[in-house]
């Protein structure tokens, strides 16, 4: 549902809602100690976290914008909210997908010379698909700047491009996941809070890096390469590379990812 009117209620709401601060502010709040208890009991003692994990990860799957996934998951976060008690839950559209999104129904992978070895791989969200069983010969690529690409000129059309690993792996005999002692604990409480996302990075470096994947896809797809071959990010999940979903453009040619 589409509400033209959403904007306007939002800055009233925001207003009302900054004068009633402003009036509350001087005057004392009473705490509701046994409220309190019992909220803390509530998510000590009934909490469903356990259950709404399993739903939103196992149950809901993946679930990516404009495909058949998130309408599943839509559906799943709506039931538990209404069944929670929640009243006039619904599902609203946010925006349109000008190429009607996208979504895959099978996926298969296989080296066949000089002997069989098939590959579990996950497509590329927002690249083109093949259309059937595509075979090839496959060509390793590394192009770190746009003057590598002169050397591949010619000689990718109808070649599985694959591009370099940029991990390797190192024994750890490390668990995977492990509990913090009081001491950890508390020099993390008294540690300064910054921002450490990996995006924290120079915005040129950023748009360089950009600009040259876009131009390596569009080199790759004149050249009439058929598909092209990633490595996975951590957990297996894809990294989209000169991929667009706003329906301008032609689709990138067919790219599958590795797992790690």
């Amino acid at each position: 549902m589409k509400d033209n009117n959403a904007p306007r209620k939002i800055v009233v709401t925001t207003i009302l809602f900054l004068a009633l601060m402003l009036q509350a502010a001087p005057q004392e709040v009473a705490v509701d100690l046994t409220m309190a208890y019992k909220i803390r009991q509530e998510g000590l003692k009934n909490s469903d976290i356990d259950t709404i994990a399993w739903l939103m990860t196992d149950l809901a799957g993946p679930r990516l914008t404009g495909s058949s996934g998130i309408d599943r998951a839509n559906e799943i976060a709506r039931a538990r909210l209404a069944k929670y008690g929640l009243s006039e839950v619904r599902i609203e559209e946010a925006m349109d997908l000008p190429n009607g999104g996208w979504d895959y129904s099978k996926a298969y992978a296989a080296m066949v010379v000089p002997y069989y070895v098939s590959f579990a791989v996950t497509p590329v969200a927002w690249t083109a698909g093949t259309n059937g069983l595509l075979r090839g010969e496959v060509e390793l690529v590394e192009i770190k700047k746009i003057e590598d690409l002169d050397q591949y000129k010619g000689k990718l059309k109808g070649k599985i491009v694959m591009t370099p690993s940029t991990t390797s792996y190192e024994v750890s005999y490390k668990p995977f996941a492990s509990r913090f002692s009081d001491e950890e604990l508390e020099t993390l409480q008294k540690a300064e809070i910054r921002n450490r996302s990996p995006f924290d990075r120079n915005i040129g470096d950023w748009r360089a890096m950009y600009e040259l994947r876009s131009k390596i896809s569009d080199f790759f797809r004149e050249e009439g390469a058929s598909l092209i071959v990633s490595e996975g990010r951590a957990f297996n999940i894809p990294a989209s590379s000169g991929s667009r979903y706003d329906g301008k453009g032609d689709l990138p040619i067919a790219q599958i990812s590795v797992p790690q």
